[in-house]
């Protein structure tokens, strides 16, 4: 049974309780140990177990709330087709070894607590799944509800993989699901392999290659 439902079932009970003490009352003509006891419990289990019902409402609507800005994304003006990536995880993968590149598949795992996997989605456009540090992640049917409000249709690969966020690149526009990580993305891969121009990208690759 859900905590609040149990909750509310205490409530009612002592509700029941008191209304039990109350008519003891009125039936006697006076207050008893046995009816005082009873009012005394079934007040105290009426307040509190309503009190806790209260809260448990209020934390399932800001929950509800929370799940729906996981299909809310920011969105980025971005130069960057799957060719272009390809080009840079090639040159990447020289010097990380944590750097995969296969028919159709890109993935880093990077040195900073923010990993990245890309599948090819059309001619130049692609999605990404990407965890960063964060207490939640996507599941499975939530992120095929975000992929399905894009127009995607959710990758094999991206079953079970409890990504804590969703990338959908498409004609310059790169969509970062959820919007409220949009600054740990930004911090986590727009300095290395989303840098603007291919020139700056090979200017932060030969100072990286030097650090690991």
């Amino acid at each position: 049974m859900d905590e609040w439902k149990q909750n509310a079932v205490f409530a009612l009970a002592g509700m029941i309780i008191l209304a039990l003490g109350c008519w003891i009352i009125i039936d006697n003509g006076e207050v008893s140990a046995k009816s005082a006891t009873l009012v005394v419990l079934g007040l105290g289990g009426t307040i509190g177990s309503s009190w806790l019902v209260a809260l448990d409402v209020r934390e399932i609507l800001s929950t509800r709330r929370e799940k729906a800005k996981l299909g809310t994304p920011a969105r980025l003006e971005l130069d960057m087709p799957y060719h272009e990536l390809v080009a840079r995880f090639l040159a990447l993968a020289k010097v990380d070894d944590m750097v995969t590149v296969e028919q159709g598949w890109l993935s880093w795992k990077t040195q900073s607590f923010a990993d990245i996997s890309i599948r090819r989605a059309g001619e130049s456009d692609w999605m990404a799944l990407y965890w960063v540090r964060s207490n939640w992640h996507y599941t499975d049917t939530q992120l095929r509800r975000v992929c399905k409000s894009a127009a995607q249709e959710m990758p094999e690969e991206f079953k079970k993989a409890k990504a804590h966020g969703l990338l959908i690149y498409s004609k310059g526009v790169l969509s970062i699901y959820p919007e409220p990580h949009r600054k740990q993305v930004e911090d986590a891969f727009m300095d290395n392999i989303f840098l603007p121009t291919r020139e700056t990208f090979m200017t932060w690759l030969a100072e990286y290659a030097d650090e690991v």
